[in-house]
């Protein structure tokens, strides 16, 4: 298997339930390529595993087994790694295609920088569970 760690996620607190999710590592995610490259996310990355519209959530939930690619997703943007981690991850190869397939047509831009600003910046105390 070419991941080499399973780290966990904290939820981070949101302002109020309609909110987008974002998630924090509590440990280093490390994947090997098939082509022997190594990639290292590093412990504290804020991440919202896979971006699926709440309104697909009933059948295609933002975690599944597809949620460390997702997250190495997340930290490089590069979706043929993305689509050969979700394989190499034993996803089956019809979910993985579907999941490929949509964040071609997700633009990285609409994020909110500011939002994204503020959450990295947040102390761990205010970690949902703390």
């Amino acid at each position: 298997m070419p991941f080499l760690t399973d780290p966990a996620s904290k939820q981070l607190r949101k302002k109020h339930w309609w909110n987008k999710q974002y998630w924090k590592l509590t440990d280093t995610l490390v994947y090997r390529s098939l082509a022997g490259d190594t990639y290292r996310v590093p412990k504290g990355f804020i991440h919202d595993f896979a971006s699926i519209p709440r309104v697909f959530w009933p059948i295609l939930a933002p975690t599944g087994p597809y949620s460390r690619s997702a997250i190495l997703h997340d930290s490089t943007g590069d979706d043929q790694l993305f689509l050969e981690c979700m394989v190499s991850d034993d996803v089956p190869t019809w979910l993985a295609r579907i999941m490929w397939a949509a964040v071609g047509g997700f633009n990285r831009t609409d994020w909110n920088e500011a939002d994204w600003d503020e959450l990295r910046s947040l102390p761990e105390h205010q970690l949902l569970g703390d």
